[in-house]
């Protein structure tokens, strides 16, 4: 194996190592992301349903849903970050492939083309694991604005309680917010796209 060979093969390894690196570390985050929403959905359950009617319970609540709603952006934005260091490490490993399997190797002449091709996987793919989590903490994300939203309006004092709200406020609250993210997602990842053609 000649120096250019054994420089390929290795890039190839590590290449291939940060590809799994980044994939294991956005499952990370996600796992992270989700116990941290049913962390604070639980302290803030458990805050109001100790102290009902103090309001220093329910603004302490607001708050910490208020808190964790607002950092929602930040994590979606972090993990199509993490969505963009995978593929773009994805398709060194497809442009390294291709070039060694174009020698047939093994006697290989039709490979499977999405993994000798250098555009494979794209950035936005509404059927990769990574997107469907993305879009689910986008759900996620939503709900929590909503019940954050509505909590903000208890504590203000214009409504008693969350059973004073009628549901149709919360649907229309969580399908306003997921739209927004959601549009956000494919529109930031479909501009990588487009940004490397």
């Amino acid at each position: 194996m000649d120096s250019n060979e054994e420089f390929l093969k290795s890039d190839f390894e590590q290449y291939h190592e940060w590809m799994r690196h980044y994939d294991k570390s956005f499952s990370s985050m996600i796992n992270f992301l989700y116990s941290g929403y049913a962390a604070v959905i639980t302290a803030s359950y458990v805050i109001v349903s100790k102290y009902p009617k103090a309001y220093d319970a329910k603004l302490g609540a607001t708050l910490l849903l208020s808190f964790a709603a607002l950092l929602t952006p930040v994590f979606i934005y972090w993990l199509m970050k993490k969505r963009k260091y995978f593929v773009d490490t994805a398709r060194w490993v497809n442009r390294i492939r291709s070039a060694f399997l174009k020698q047939a190797p093994l006697g290989i002449d039709k490979p499977a083309a999405k993994w000798e091709t250098p555009e494979y996987p794209p950035y936005f793919n509404s059927t990769s694991t990574q997107i469907i989590f993305l879009y689910f903490t986008a759900f996620c994300g939503a709900a929590l604005n909503s019940i954050s939203a509505v909590s903000a309006v208890i504590t203000g004092g214009f409504i008693k309680s969350f059973a004073d709200v009628p549901i149709w406020i919360y649907l229309i609250c969580l399908f306003v917010f997921s739209a927004i993210y959601i549009v956000w997602i494919r529109c930031y990842l479909m501009g990588l796209e487009k940004a490397h053609e």
